[in-house]
């Protein structure tokens, strides 16, 4: 097949398989694709299996690589089943930048009641991210940020600038009950921003009069909770060590 739009799911957006190879064998039904497309971004290594189980049952599995823009990443959380299950939590995000994603689903396409398996792998080279809520633009984030069905959202080495200046991030799942499973109903993320910052930055983002009397420099965490069914919630915590207030006499 050549320049095929392959539809698997009507939860998932289709992929443009730019040459790939059927094979159909009774229930058994596999495409391969060296080159293909999702949204603009290229697909490396497709692989799509269905297969019938012990029980009697067509299984889907889906496997390849994405390399494109940072905001395909955003549309896979957005546009897609997944959003049942991670909510609106990045559905105001924007993001600019290179994104290279492995990802992998697996769904049993006779029982509807059991809930796809998705593993998203991603790795992030020099994204701008504008996060809202908060409105915090973080430029040149690279690093690791993985989602899983089992496990949520989790991230490893993520850096980048925030006002100029040097920023950790890490996203962290959480239940509300420690020691259960993860439950995207009553998980908890947080997202979480480590920097130092110029409180004349400061000032300018939370536009508090207060702040006019502030100046320095001091090191801070943002922090950024979702929690499904709750408005997000925005803390910012330092010690303040290396600031100044000036107050009127």
């Amino acid at each position: 097949i050549a320049d095929t739009h392959l539809r698997y799911h009507p939860q998932w957006p289709a992929v443009i398989v730019r040459q790939g190879i059927v094979l159909i064998d009774d229930s058994a039904v596999s495409v391969w694709a060296d080159r293909a497309n999702l949204f603009e971004s290229t697909v490396e290594r497709l692989s799509v299996e269905t297969r019938v189980n012990a029980q009697n049952q067509i299984t889907l599995d889906l496997e390849g690589t994405v390399n494109g823009p940072a905001t395909d990443g955003l549309k896979i959380l957005n546009e897609s089943a997944l959003v049942g299950i991670v909510g609106p939590a990045f559905a105001d995000w924007t993001a600019t930048g290179n994104l290279e994603t492995d990802l992998r689903i697996q769904m049993n396409l006779s029982d509807k009641s059991v809930a796809p398996a998705v593993n998203v792998a991603t790795r992030w080279y020099d994204v701008d991210l504008q996060i809202v809520p908060g409105n915090l633009s973080v430029q040149a984030v690279n690093g690791e940020f993985d989602y899983s069905t089992s496990l949520g959202f989790s991230s490893t080495g993520l850096v980048g600038e925030l006002w100029g200046r040097a920023v950790s991030a890490s996203l962290e799942q959480s239940q509300r009950v420690e020691g259960e499973k993860y439950d995207p109903a009553t998980s908890v993320l947080d997202v979480k921003l480590a920097s130092q910052l110029d409180m004349a930055d400061v000032s300018r983002w939370l536009q508090l009069e207060p702040l006019a009397f502030v100046s320095g420099q001091t090191t801070a965490e943002a922090g950024i909770r979702l929690a499904r069914g709750e408005p997000p919630l925005l803390t910012v915590n330092s010690e303040l060590h290396g600031v100044s207030i000036d107050l009127p006499p």
